[in-house]
């Protein structure tokens, strides 16, 4: 909570220790810092390719992390890939792109069974997405899987 605080407010550094040292009850900064980067250490984040600012994680990776916390009682995975553009602001045009696991059941069907691949800065034009074709590529050189206890081909 203290973290979600100091962020929506927008609290500096310096103002931190100034509250944390007269208040008893705010977290020392040295407390929230190694919590970031706690949080940060637990994504495998990279730039996407093209000249849209933007981050992805590895599909392989990703997919991997899920099929090992699910149980799943079919041999084939059946794996949805979805795509939507969002206008955050006036001037922030974002595109999403996700996947869902299609035998999860219940939560394929909610927003707990989405899982985020990227986030682009970009508007949702096809001459946009082409610069970041080689993020896509990914998907299909992805040709085998192996973790506990699934091995997709």
């Amino acid at each position: 909570m203290w973290l979600y605080f100091k962020d929506k407010f927008n609290i500096s550094n310096e103002a931190w220790r100034e509250f944390s040292a007269k208040a008893k009850d705010f977290p020392k900064l040295s407390k929230l810092i190694k919590r970031v980067n706690d949080l940060n250490a637990s994504w495998t984040l990279s730039p996407t390719p093209g000249e849209a600012e933007g981050v992805q994680v590895k599909f392989e990776d990703s997919l991997r992390k899920q099929l090992e916390r699910i149980t799943l009682k079919d041999d084939i995975i059946k794996i949805k890939f979805s795509g939507d553009g969002t206008q955050i602001s006036k001037r922030l045009k974002i595109v999403n792109f996700a996947y869902t696991i299609l035998n999860e059941n219940e939560a394929a069907m909610g927003e707990k069974g989405i899982y985020t691949l990227a986030i682009i800065k970009t508007t949702e034009s096809y001459k946009n997405l082409k610069e970041s074709q080689s993020f896509f590529s990914s998907f299909i050189r992805l040709s085998s899987l192996h973790c506990r206890p699934f091995s997709i081909f």
